[in-house]
């Protein structure tokens, strides 16, 4: 939590993570499985309900080491809901898993980690629309929790048994139901590395590039831009 002048008020990590020495307020109210996140994939995307009242978070990929099979090919993604009621004094109120597509259905990736989310916004109720993309690809699902199963407190949620498990349904574990709404190959956008999407109206969301300054991930040279793209079917 940042104030209008970009001062630290409060930082909110897993149980156990305390920051012995920051000089702000650290507060370990998620869950302590989320210690497990992968190296530079935590919360890339933060949505705030109209009422400023609700957050939700998404993982950007499965948690545990790719190096252990079944989690390499995990698909697995938590969301965690958060009354911000006062942002200051957050509590988690729900946790709940979306399975990411087959890196099949990315024809240029070749391992299922390489599949992200990078961007989440929020539409009414327990709706997101949610940016999923990997090489050569980028999707927009409406990802809908109403009838997801909440797992915060499982006695299982400290561990990765949901990230390596083959069935969630044998666990009792019901997932986000997601609709695809639109595909960049869609509309001839050929930059893979849109990180970020807003609704501009019902049926209109923007989408806008990460140039990576000109370094890092982004070699193609990409300038900044933003699309206005216009959607088969209403959001809302």
């Amino acid at each position: 939590m940042l104030s209008a002048q970009g001062e630290v008020l409060v930082r909110y990590t897993p149980q156990g993570k305390t920051l012995d020495g920051a000089a702000y307020p650290v507060r370990p109210i998620l869950p302590g499985v989320y210690l497990n996140r992968r190296v530079n994939r935590g919360f890339e995307n933060l949505s705030l309900s109209a009422d400023g009242k609700t957050a939700w978070v998404t993982l950007q990929s499965p948690m545990g080491d790719t190096k252990t099979a079944a989690l390499a090919a995990s698909r697995v993604l938590r969301t965690l809901k958060l009354d911000v009621t006062d942002p200051l004094n957050a509590r988690v109120t729900g946790e709940y898993l979306t399975l990411g597509s087959p890196i099949s259905e990315y024809p240029a990736s070749k391992k299922q980690a390489d599949l992200k989310v990078s961007d989440t916004t929020w539409i009414s109720g327990e709706k997101l629309l949610l940016l999923e993309r990997a090489s050569g690809l980028v999707r927009l699902y409406v990802e809908d929790f109403s009838a997801a199963t909440n797992i915060l407190n499982r006695s299982d949620e400290p561990t990765l048994t949901l990230e390596a498990a083959p069935d969630l349904n044998a666990l009792g574990v019901k997932t986000s139901t997601r609709t695809l709404m639109f595909q960049s190959t869609d509309a001839g956008i050929t930059d893979d590395k849109l990180e970020g999407v807003a609704v501009v109206t019902p049926s209109v969301v923007a989408l806008t590039n990460d140039n990576d300054f000109g370094i890092g991930d982004n070699t193609t040279g990409a300038p900044s831009r933003l699309w206005l793209v216009q959607l088969g079917t209403t959001l809302r």
